[in-house]
């Protein structure tokens, strides 16, 4: 139960991990409280919701967190929400299991408000956080008000995802100065001012949880990257060339030698079971979880990287699934695949001894699988069938 004012705000969550079942529903528990009845069907493979009173986000180690968010009513003041299974996205809402399925619940939490947080460990009193101005020299962090245990900040700037030298500065990945303007004899003896000293010979930028690619099964797959950067030499002034036109690389090409921008990769077949990060070469990876970070590198403080922007794919191969003398009864079968597709696939049907008047109807066609109906003329009938499907 959970207790709350009228029409207030509240947010129910819970962590889900798939194991043999990968759907899951949360409900509020007496309609009366809550206005009216809500729930949310989530499919944990997929991050799939069926309406917008949920979301759901993968979590670094493999979790699902997966929140409701509904209104109370206004002449009640308690209430209950409700968590379980169902076999598939859009079958029965009753499930009563078969002793063997099943999948993980972690951490469930009810709080004010419409966006899940992260977890407040609480006993039998209520818990609660309050984070708020902070000040920060270096690596330390110094709170205005100490906050409860199991709070957690969460940095909203690039230096959330930022290590070493890195650094984001307009909008572009690139190293951080290092010198110190205030030691300098005479600034207006100066090249370059705002880049005075150089900078850090490397730093390392990894990419949001919300990027890390789960394509749901392990499969050899292929990573490709596309980075748009440059580099710029502070260390060289073109309006103090005599004859530009006398300069070998006016365009500075050779600078190419004293800097990196190295895409790695780490991989896992299990959720939170990661690899090393390795430098990324062409080439296959057999894993289900994907994760990549850039790693900036210059043996010249005044030869500076620059990264606009760079995106990563993950080519997963086709998938096809089939089933041979497969009987579909009278009133239809419907067939539920060994292994979920990403987007609905191409189904293919060939029945068998098909007699004159023969038909079939195709229906619930979805990542999870398909129902199929044999008639002859407007009579259910009973068949036997092959079937291919073909998808990612």
């Amino acid at each position: 139960m959970f207790a709350a004012n009228p029409n207030a705000e509240v947010c129910f969550s819970v962590d889900a991990l798939p194991q043999e079942r990968s759907v899951i529903v949360i409900a509020t528990a007496q309609a009366a409280s809550w206005g009216v009845g809500s729930s949310v069907v989530f499919v944990l493979i997929n991050l799939r919701v069926s309406n917008t009173l949920g979301t759901i986000e993968e979590l670094p180690d493999g979790y699902r967190r997966c929140s409701i968010t509904v209104r109370r009513a206004d002449n009640a003041t308690a209430g209950g929400v409700a968590i379980f299974m169902k076999a598939v996205y859009g079958g029965s809402t009753t499930y009563q299991g078969d002793g063997v399925s099943s999948l993980i619940l972690r951490y469930p939490q009810a709080e004010l408000g419409t966006v899940a947080t992260s977890r407040i460990p609480t006993t039998s009193a209520v818990g609660g956080r309050t984070v708020t101005d902070y000040l920060r020299n270096g690596a330390s962090v110094t709170t205005a008000i100490a906050p409860p245990a199991g709070a957690s900040m969460l940095w909203t700037g690039s230096g959330s995802r930022v290590q070493g030298g890195a650094s984001v500065i307009d909008g572009k990945l690139t190293l951080r100065g290092t010198g110190d303007i205030l030691v300098a004899d005479n600034i207006f003896a100066m090249d370059d001012v705002l880049w005075y000293g150089g900078v850090s010979g490397r730093g390392i930028y990894e990419t949001n949880d919300a990027n890390i690619i789960d394509i749901g099964y392990p499969a050899p797959v292929r990573v490709d990257f596309d980075i748009d950067a440059y580099a710029l030499n502070f260390g060289e002034n073109v309006l103090s060339v005599e004859d530009i036109f006398a300069e070998d690389d006016i365009l500075n090409a050779s600078n190419m030698q004293f800097y990196s921008i190295q895409p790695q990769i780490r991989s896992a077949v299990n959720a939170g079971e990661w690899s090393d990060w390795v430098d990324y070469v062409p080439g296959l990876i057999n894993a289900r979880f994907f994760d990549v970070r850039l790693v900036l590198e210059t043996r010249n403080p005044l030869i500076v990287p620059f990264v606009e922007s760079f995106t990563w794919t993950v080519d997963v191969p086709d998938l096809i699934q089939r089933g041979e003398l497969v009987t579909v009864p009278v009133g239809g079968l419907h067939i539920v695949y060994d292994k979920w597709f990403h987007a609905t696939p191409n189904v293919q049907i060939t029945w068998l001894n098909a007699l004159n008047g023969d038909r079939y109807v195709l229906s619930n066609q979805s990542e999870q699988g398909f129902s199929i109906v044999f008639y002859n003329g407007t009579t259910s009938v009973s068949r036997q069938m092959n079937h291919i499907s073909q998808g990612y």
